[in-house]
């Protein structure tokens, strides 16, 4: 089951929209091949068998480019979030989480966390997007 989260809209990624959502695994990979289409910087995470923090987090830094000092911990994760140089004034990201499913417990945290990346990017005049994908959740 996916946590309560918006779902991602129809319209996207031709109508812009910043924020957490969550998405079908179909869904979720159309609206990346749009994207990118249309001059989106995709980035994909795939979190398929991730049943960990500790993993979760590893995989995320791998798909991100994390630097090495990256700390693999919920602040560390944020940190480097707000600091990705490949972003810059302008830019448009879609970050999308495949396989979304088990490690229930860090679905709040990362939430959290993302959502906060994507309202400081704003103000930095960058769109970040973010998609949990679950298979099965085609809604």
């Amino acid at each position: 089951m996916s946590p309560a989260l918006p779902t991602l809209p129809p319209d996207f990624p031709e109508q812009a929209a910043a924020g957490v959502f969550r998405a079908g695994g179909l869904r979720a990979a159309e609206a990346a091949g749009e994207a990118i289409r249309i001059g989106y910087d995709v980035r994909r995470v795939d979190l398929h068998d991730s049943r960990n923090k500790a993993d979760t987090l590893a995989r995320i830094a791998a798909a991100l480019d994390f630097p090495e000092w990256f700390g693999h911990n919920w602040d560390a994760l944020a940190d480097c979030l707000g600091d990705l140089p490949w972003l810059t004034p302008g830019a448009r990201c879609l970050l999308v989480f495949e396989g979304c499913k088990g490690h229930a417990e860090a679905w709040p945290v990362l939430i959290e966390i993302l959502q906060q990346s994507c309202t400081d990017w704003a103000e930095r005049e960058v769109l970040l997007s973010c998609v949990l994908a679950f298979d099965g959740d085609e809604q």
